[in-house]
C-alpha cells in the first residue's frame, strides 16, 4: 500500500480524499496497509484522517481496532488520546496489541510520536509496563527485528525524549515514572538529571559558556550586549589602533602620510578609511574580539563612520546597535565645531542616536608646517587636552547622549624622515 500511494504524491488532489476512505472501508484494510494509509491521508487532509480514526475508535465494528488505536495514539494524541486511552485501559488484551502495533509504526517512522507532550509520553511508558512487563535488554539482531524488541524500542524511546522536550513537565513526568516503576528507578534518575541539565542549559539567560570561554581565552574579548558594550569595544580597538601607528617596532603611521621630497598628510578621507580598515580587520569575526555579535564599521562619507553590531544567537535578540563616528584632522578649520555640529546635531540628534565618538588625528612632521591651527597646539598633548575640553562642553549639555572623543597621534615619526 505505501509503494502503491507514494506514486500518486505529487499528483494527488483533495477530492481524492474520501475516494481513499472509501476505499478503506470497502477493502476493510487492517495491519500495516491500514497505517499506510492513513498516515498518507493525514499527510494530505488531517482533519478527514483523524475523523475516520474517530469513528473507528467509536464503531462496533472497526476495520481493525488495535491499528484505529495506534493511530489516535501517534497521529492524533491532541484529539484523541483519551477516548484511545480508555480503550486501552478497559481491555488489557487490546492494550497489548495496539502497543504492539504503535512499536511497530513507531520503528518504522520515528517522528510518529513527537506531538506526544510530557504527561502523554509518562501515560505511555506505564501502559507499555502494564502491557510489556520489562525483562533483561533484547539483543536487537541488524536484520530481523522481532516484534517485542520493538516494543523496548518504543520503551527506551520514552525516556529520551523527556530528555529532549527539556521542560519542567518532563522533569515531573520521570519522577512520577521512577515512583511507579521501582525497577526502573535508578535509570528514570539518571535520565531526570540529564533532562534538568538540559532545562537550565535552554533557560539560561545569562552569558554562555561559548562566551567565557572565548573571554577567559582573550582579555580583548567583549561580549557586545548594548551600545554601552559596543563603544567601549570601538574605543579599545581605537587604543590598539594607536599602538600599531607609532609604537611597534614597524609603525603603520606613515601609510597617512604622502612622502616624497615634501612631506604632508594624506586627506581626511584617507584617515577615515585607514581607520573604518581597522575596525573592520580587527573587530571582525576571525579575530574573535566581538562576541555576541558581527560587527560592521563603513564609511558613510568621507569623515563619517557608522559601526553596526548585528546580535547573533545571544540576548538581546530582534534589534541592531550603532556607535557613529566623526573624524577630522587636527588642523581642519572646523576642528574645535564638528563635534557639536556634526556629530551630535546631524547624526545623534537628527536620527535619534544616542551613541558617538569624535576622532580628531593630530599631524606633525619635520618640514612641514600646517596653514592653520585651530587647535592652537603645539603638542599631542596639548591637542588631547584641547578635544578633551569640548568633550566635556558637550557631555555637560547633552546629558541623555554617550560622547566620547579621542585625539589619536598620526605625528610621522624623525627617524623616517631621515631614511627617505
Amino acid at each position: 500500500m505505501t509503494n502503491v500511494l507514494s506514486a500518486f504524491e505529487c499528483a494527488w488532489r483533495s477530492e481524492f480524499n474520501l475516494v481513499l476512505i472509501d476505499f478503506i472501508r470497502e477493502q476493510r484494510l487492517a495491519g500495516l496497509d491500514l497505517s499506510s494509509a492513513i498516515k498518507f491521508l493525514a499527510r494530505h487532509d488531517e482533519a478527514v484522517a483523524r475523523s475516520w480514526v474517530d469513528d473507528q475508535l467509536k464503531s462496533t465494528t472497526p476495520n481493525d481496532l488495535p491499528t484505529s488505536v495506534a493511530l489516535a495514539l501517534g497521529l492524533f494524541s491532541e484529539e484523541l488520546w483519551q477516548q484511545a486511552k480508555s480503550k486501552i485501559v478497559a481491555d488489557p488484551s487490546l492494550a497489548v496489541a495496539s502497543l504492539q502495533t504503535l512499536a511497530d509504526l513507531h520503528a518504522s517512522s520515528i517522528d510518529l510520536l513527537e506531538k506526544l507532550n510530557a504527561v502523554q509520553l509518562g501515560d505511555l511508558f506505564t501502559h507499555l509496563e502494564a502491557a510489556f512487563p520489562s525483562v533483561p535488554p533484547i539483543k536487537i539482531a541488524v536484520d530481523d527485528e522481532s516484534p517485542l524488541e520493538r516494543v523496548e524500542k518504543l520503551r527506551n524511546f520514552v525516556p529520551e525524549r523527556f530528555q529532549a522536550l527539556a521542560s519542567n513537565e518532563a522533569c515531573d513526568q520521570l519522577v512520577r515514572l521512577a515512583g511507579a516503576v521501582p525497577h526502573w528507578r535508578t535509570a528514570l534518575r539518571r535520565r531526570l538529571r540529564d533532562t534538568r541539565r538540559a532545562l537550565l542549559r535552554n533557560t539560561w539567560s545569562g552569558i554562555s559558556v561559548n562566551i567565557l570561554a572565548a573571554m577567559a581565552a582573550k582579555r580583548e574579548s567583549r561580549w557586545i550586549r548594548s551600545e554601552d558594550d559596543l563603544q567601549e569595544l570601538v574605543l579599545d580597538s581605537i587604543s590598539r589602533l594607536q599602538d600599531e601607528l607609532n609604537r611597534t617596532e614597524f609603525p603603520i603611521v606613515r601609510r597617512l602620510w604622502n612622502e616624497g621630497r615634501e612631506l604632508r598628510p594624506k586627506d581626511e578621507s584617507g584617515l577615515t578609511q585607514e581607520l573604518a580598515r581597522w575596525l573592520r580587520d580587527d573587530l571582525g569575526p576571525k579575530n574573535g574580539i566581538a562576541l555576541g555579535c558581527q560587527v560592521k564599521p563603513s564609511p558613510i562619507h568621507e569623515t563619517d563612520i557608522e559601526v553596526w553590531a548585528h546580535p547573533g544567537s545571544t540576548e538581546p535578540r530582534g534589534v541592531r546597535f550603532v556607535v557613529t563616528m566623526e573624524v577630522k584632522r587636527s588642523f581642519n578649520p572646523e576642528v574645535g565645531t564638528s563635534l557639536e555640529k556634526q556629530l551630535i546635531a546631524e547624526y545623534l540628534l537628527k536620527l535619534n542616536r544616542s551613541h558617538g565618538i569624535y576622532l580628531v588625528g593630530w599631524y606633525k612632521g619635520k618640514g612641514w608646517k600646517p596653514r592653520r591651527n585651530p587647535l592652537r597646539a603645539q603638542t599631542w598633548s596639548e591637542a588631547k587636552a584641547k578635544i578633551s575640553g569640548l568633550l566635556l562642553a558637550s557631555r555637560h549639555a547633552h546629558p541623555g547622549l554617550q560622547i566620547d572623543a579621542v585625539c589619536l597621534n598620526c605625528e610621522f615619526p624623525q627617524a623616517f624622515r631621515k631614511r627617505c
